[in-house]
């Protein structure tokens, strides 16, 4: 008897090619639980698909300047609203944020607080009219001290002062 006898045989398995045309296999990426959490609030806004749609927003250089021209402004202390009438059955935002407001981050990161208001709050931006909202120098002097609370509070108090 030899020693080989005693040890189990084993079949090798054949390994695919996952270099070979056809047999790459994709993985999708798992969720964080930041990106899980999102989801579910979005969920829970009843509005899953639509964060900021396109008919939404203003985006023609010439829908800018139509706002800028022939619009009414309200402002405060940290914010310039300009509104007017579009002739459409829905609102319309704009943000328009300079580069002296400060970093990249800090300018994107106040658009999304805007676009997220917003989004959220439709019903306090008059149907039919055109915004632009643009934020002033004393907003980025104090921005990395400001939550997305109090940014609220100060764009509902600029809706509030919209005159039909």
């Amino acid at each position: 008897m030899s020693d080989e006898e005693d040890l189990p045989t084993f079949e090798e398995e054949e390994e695919k090619n996952t270099r070979l045309f056809g047999q790459k296999e994709y993985t999708r990426r798992q969720k964080g639980p930041q990106e899980q959490e999102e989801e579910r609030s979005l969920e829970t806004d009843g509005v899953m698909n639509e964060r900021f749609p396109k008919r939404e927003r203003l985006r023609l250089k010439r829908d800018f300047e139509n706002v800028f021209e022939n619009g009414k402004v309200i402002q405060n202390d940290f914010f310039v609203l300009f509104y007017v009438e579009n002739g459409l059955d829905h609102p319309r935002l704009g943000v328009v944020v300079k580069r002296k407001f400060g970093k990249a981050w800090a300018r994107n990161k106040l658009k999304r607080w805007v676009r997220e208001i917003f989004r959220k709050d439709k019903a306090k931006f008059k149907e039919g009219y055109d915004y632009v909202i643009l934020p002033r120098k004393r907003l980025s002097e104090s921005f990395d001290r400001m939550d997305y609370w109090l940014v609220k509070r100060l764009i509902e108090e600029l809706l509030e002062r919209v005159e039909a």
